[in-house]
């Protein structure tokens, strides 16, 4: 069976590991890691702890492998390998408030209780309070106050029955009675159950559509009722019939030919003295007709005719015409009676006299007086046409202009046909009705009960719905009342499951104080009758909020050491074989703690690596300063034992491969140059693009410190510094763009060259712009001291690297003098400004 020792390299793929990705971790048995923020050092922990423990969890899959690439297998690998990273703080540590003041830290297999158990009473306290709120509701359904109760809409459908025109009302004036009729539960279940319309209601209709459909159902059937109750009040089986009925004769009118009629002009002849001298003699002639007249006009029209064939008069040619010009006269005017009689074809006869008074027996004043108004309004239509004929007979030589909205007969005429069609229906229904009285009276019930069926429907919808409710509500408050009492049962064996449950305080807190070179400085405290762990900072109560994320990770760091070896033999504990990783377990603590965490982890590791050599210890950060101190660390435990089992191998993590950091290459500042001059070519850099304007900050200030004892800043005030700038144009443009670093954050380098804090102040910028800074700080070093720069670059071609040309000084130089000209450029055009 393979063992720890066999381990050589990680099979890994997910997450920042798309491809499925073989890392060499281990040519020796300690491996430092340094890599940007998301190259992938947390995919590696999550992957070898998913591997130990058979998870799956952020679908990260890997798998380590032997020398000769082959899977490695051990047995029950989770006692073999331990990971300490942000996921194991967040499952192993939690830090909450307990009474007053105090903060109580939660560890190990407490907070996985605890957690339970909080979240048990998370649910409990939603549940009491869900069960509160659903008991209100239901409470609500059941009082009469509330619209949507019951009761509430139950008295709601009485009221709309009692109500002065509703059924009740309806009712007692069918029955003739003087009081309304009451409303029990005998009655709303006889108007509940007459459904036969209820299939006339449209489906699937919006709510506005359906009450729109209801109130026009109603208003029809009110108009039918309200008819048949006058019909049914006004008549007996001892009434007379009405035996008066209103007839109009059928006339077509066209109103448009009558205009034009009227509108047209006969010419009037012109006779002189001469003419009334042969009309004279013609009279007898127009007696005879226009046949005559026109078969003497004929005669004369001949040429060999000069004596009148009916006098045998002699008549000379002029006679002649002037004879023929008046015959032609008296053939046009008996043209102009002819057009005359055509006019008369548009008069209308006059209607028959009604006898009004019959019609009083119906009870319908309104209906009668329309009636009467409509005919009477076309008595005088008819009227106004024949006074226009009239007019136009007796002088068809001038046209008579009507406009067209003054005539109207026809609309006059419908009007009338309508009211007079109404009433003689109303004639026939009271007639009907004085011989089928009792009918009536069954269709007037049975018609309000129809009415108050659908007056209530939407009423007795809402009641369905009530009763539905409340059931469903009290279903719902009785299984929330059995939830409650389940979570509860829970939550108590919980908690006696968390008093079986301790912690070595003793330990941690051995740690802590190793940590702090305090015992006071941060300790645990055990108190037995809450069975809570308290936090004490310097022998005080604190708040939550003021255990400092440092203080947290220290207490971590101390409870993982302490879980490794819980329920083992402390004497032969360490002679195990194990696999440690640690992923950044230092980079959140302040400079102060650095050191007492670097100690701390000295001593763990250092048991483990004495007792067992093949003990393998992997440690991962974002931070290079700590990498140093770890590499230092390791340098420094090689002394106490014999061999390399403490000789470490430290890589960078970058574009999903690990390069080896040589010794040379542990010259930060160098490193950090390299970097930046990689960038500034455009070179992918991992996650280069977030950290690089913090690296030039760092370049800046160690240069400026170390060279001139000028913080970064001040080297743009330092006259000897700028001095060396001759070229004023330039100058200008490096203290104009420079500047820029410097105008946000906070930087120490001058207190500490070794320590840098992260600052992303440059993240708003594209990352053009970004290589553009970069290639102006290798410029503005380049323009002050030439060798400085080239020799710091120079050094990456002696790292072992494949594309060592392009770091000799000739390319360097080549590159350098281009970025240069480019500034030149700009400085050339920014000083026109």
């Amino acid at each position: 069976m393979a063992t720890i020792n066999d381990i050589s390299s990680l099979k890994i793929k997910g997450a920042n590991f798309q491809d499925e990705t073989i890392l060499e971790l281990f040519k020796k048995k300690i491996s430092l890691i340094y890599g940007e923020n998301g190259a992938g050092k947390s995919t590696i922990a999550r992957g070898i702890y998913n591997w130990a423990n058979q998870d799956d969890t952020h679908g990260i899959n890997a798998a380590f492998l032997d020398s000769n690439k082959n899977e490695v297998h051990i047995d029950e690998a989770s006692t073999h390998v331990f990971v300490f990273d942000e996921d194991y703080i967040q499952r192993m540590v939690g830090i909450k408030s307990s009474t007053g003041l105090n903060t109580i830290v939660i560890l190990g297999d407490l907070k996985d209780v605890e957690e339970k158990i909080s979240e048990k009473k998370l649910l409990l306290d939603k549940e009491n309070l869900a069960w509160q709120l659903e008991k209100s509701k239901l409470d609500k359904l059941i009082d009469s106050q509330n619209r949507e109760s019951q009761l509430f809409i139950q008295n709601c459908i009485r009221q709309k029955l009692k109500k002065d025109g509703g059924w009740a009302d309806r009712l007692s004036k069918i029955r003739n009675n003087k009081t309304k009729s009451k409303v029990n539960d005998k009655a709303i279940d006889v108007i509940s159950s007459s459904q036969k319309f209820l299939q006339d209601m449209p489906e699937d209709t919006k709510l506005e559509e359906r009450h729109a459909w209801i109130n026009s159902w109603i208003c029809k059937q009110m108009e039918i009722f309200n008819n048949d109750l006058k019909l049914y009040q006004n008549t007996s089986q001892n009434a007379f019939p009405i035996s008066e009925k209103i007839c109009l004769e059928q006339n077509s009118f066209d109103e448009a030919a009558f205009i034009n009629a009227l509108a047209e002009v006969v010419e009037k002849p012109e006779i002189t003295e001469r003419d009334e001298l042969i009309l004279s003699v013609t009279a007898t002639l127009q007696a005879k007709g226009a046949d005559f007249i026109k078969d003497v006009k004929n005669e004369f029209e001949r040429e060999e005719v000069d004596r009148c064939p009916y006098c045998q008069q002699i008549v000379d040619s002029q006679r002649k015409q002037n004879l023929l010009e008046a015959l032609g006269k008296v053939l046009e005017a008996q043209t102009k009676n002819h057009v005359s009689n055509q006019l008369k074809q548009f008069r209308i006869n006059d209607i028959q006299l009604v006898e009004w008074t019959k019609f009083e027996a119906l009870n319908k004043s309104e209906l009668v007086e329309n009636c009467k108004n409509a005919i009477e309004a076309l008595k005088g239509k008819i009227t106004f046409v024949n006074r226009l004929l009239e007019e136009k007979i007796n002088n068809p030589y001038k046209a008579l202009t009507v406009e067209a909205d003054t005539v109207e007969f026809n609309a006059a005429y419908e009007s009338a046909v309508k009211y007079a069609q109404t009433l003689n229906e109303a004639v026939e229904d009271y007639n009907k009705a004085i011989k089928e009285h009792k009918k009536l009276e069954e269709k007037l019930v049975n018609l309000n009960n129809d009415i108050a069926f659908w007056e209530i429907y939407e009423l007795n919808e809402e009641l369905k719905s009530a009763k539905k409710r409340y059931g469903m509500q009290a279903s719902v408050v009785s299984n929330l009342r059995r939830k409650i009492s389940s979570i509860q049962n829970e939550i108590n064996v919980l908690e006696e499951k968390k008093k079986q449950v301790k912690i070595a305080v003793d330990e941690i807190n051995a740690s802590l104080a190793y940590i702090f070179l305090s015992t006071d400085r941060l300790q645990i405290e055990y108190d037995g009758l809450s069975n809570e762990y308290k936090i004490k900072v310097n022998q005080r109560d604190v708040k939550p909020e003021d255990v400092s994320i440092g203080e947290r990770n220290a207490i971590a760091l101390g409870y993982f050491f302490s879980d490794i070896k819980k329920e083992k033999e402390k004497k032969s504990f360490y002679q195990g074989e194990y696999l440690l990783v640690i992923d950044d377990p230092i980079s959140s603590f302040d400079r102060e703690n650095r050191i007492g965490v670097i100690s701390f982890l000295r001593k763990e590791l250092l048991k483990f690596k004495k007792e067992n050599k093949n003990t393998k210890i992997l440690i991962m950060t974002h931070d290079m300063q700590v990498l140093f101190d770890l590499h230092k660390m390791f340098s420094s435990m090689s002394n106490e034992l014999t061999g390399n089992e403490l000789k470490s191998t430290s890589y960078v993590l970058e574009d999903k491969k690990l390069t080896t950091i040589t010794e040379k290459k542990y010259h930060e500042y160098s490193f950090l140059l390299q970097r930046i001059y990689e960038f500034a070519k455009g070179k992918s850099c991992g996650d280069l693009n977030s950290e690089i304007g913090n690296m030039l900050r760092r370049v800046m200030e160690a240069y400026g410190t170390f060279l001139y004892r000028a913080g970064g800043a001040d080297l743009f005030n330092n006259d000897i510094v700028l001095t060396k700038i001759k070229d004023e144009k330039r100058c200008e443009f490096f203290r104009n763009c420079m500047i820029r670093l410097f105008l946000n954050g906070e930087s120490h380098f001058e207190e500490a060259v070794q320590s840098f804090n992260d600052m992303n102040f440059f993240s708003i910028l594209p990352p053009e712009k970004k290589r553009e800074y970069a290639r102006y700080v290798l410029c503005f070093f380049y323009t002050l001291n030439p060798i400085h720069v080239l020799r710091h670059l120079e050094l990456k071609a002696t790292q072992g690297i494949d594309n060592s040309d392009e770091w000799n000084e000739e390319n360097l130089k080549t590159q350098l003098d281009e970025w240069m000209k480019q500034i030149d450029e700009l400085a050339e055009v920014s000083c026109k400004m």
